[in-house]
């Protein structure tokens, strides 16, 4: 599956499972560890955890296995590594605190490629259990 179908099928799955603020971002020319990064939030920590299971179940049933899936005990912010796409389900209040929001005009800019390179690299150096205050100072 190309890189594009695989980000269309993640947010036909958000969309599905009533995901809210999905922002999916090709981020290939900033990252080299990831085409596209999709960002979407849930209401509680039972919406996250929901949300992920969609993403995972849509991406098993057309033959692409996550590569991984971290996050947190309490489900703030949950990552869905796809290989070409990386899915960062939070809960708002999480997306606000971190300041994760990338928006496709700052993206293209090169202090919003900048920008996501550290994220995007920051999260590729995670393993196990992580904690978000890496990215409280992004």
């Amino acid at each position: 599956m190309t890189p594009a179908k695989l980000r269309d099928l993640v947010v036909t799955a958000l969309d599905d499972g009533k995901g809210q603020d999905i922002l999916a971002l090709d981020v290939s020319e900033a990252s080299s560890i990831t085409d596209f990064m999709v960002l979407v939030s849930g209401t509680s920590s039972r919406h996250v955890k929901s949300l992920v299971d969609h993403v995972v179940r849509h991406a098993k049933a057309r033959g692409e296995s996550p590569l991984g899936v971290e996050g947190g005990r309490d489900l703030d912010w949950v990552l869905v590594d796809l290989g070409d796409v990386l899915v960062h389900v939070m809960q708002d209040e999480a997306r606000r605190f971190y300041g994760v929001q990338f928006h496709p005009e700052v993206v293209n800019t090169p202090r919003g490629a900048q920008m996501l390179r550290n994220f995007t690299h920051k999260i590729a150096g995670l393993s196990g259990d992580w904690t978000m205050a890496a990215f409280k100072d992004e």
